[in-house]
């Protein structure tokens, strides 16, 4: 299979950098406009080597924005731990966003074990 041209290089950017295919197919330089950008960038995005950039791009994506978290997530820690003498909400604030971000808020599932007796005699 032949290697992507610039151009379908470009048009995979374009797309995974959240452009629609049709608008990321005209961005990238083809000379189709409307509804044929959009029926030609759904076939060139069923190309096997397209689908491996694109793929690769998002993995890219996924790799930084991971980073990003982390460190993000590591200095709300140390706003936490180093404002202990300094005013409170600020630590409160900070420890608050990092359990949003490792969804500390998230509910907890408890199990309820129950005998109903329906009839009876009523003892």
């Amino acid at each position: 299979m032949k290697p992507l041209t610039e151009q379908q290089r470009r048009f995979c950017e374009f797309y995974v950098s959240g452009q629609l295919a049709g608008r990321a197919y005209e961005n990238a330089g083809y000379k189709v406009k409307g509804r044929v950008a959009d029926a030609c960038a759904c076939r060139l995005l069923t190309n096997d080597n397209a689908k491996s950039y694109v793929n690769e791009l998002r993995n890219e994506a996924k790799a930084a924005s991971r980073m990003t978290r982390e460190s993000k997530l590591e200095m709300l820690c140390r706003i936490a731990s180093t404002q202990e003498d300094g005013d409170p909400r600020v630590s409160i604030s900070a420890i608050s966003e990092e359990n949003r971000m490792t969804g500390g808020y998230e509910p907890e599932l408890h199990e309820l074990k129950i005998k109903v007796r329906i009839g009876g005699t009523g003892d």
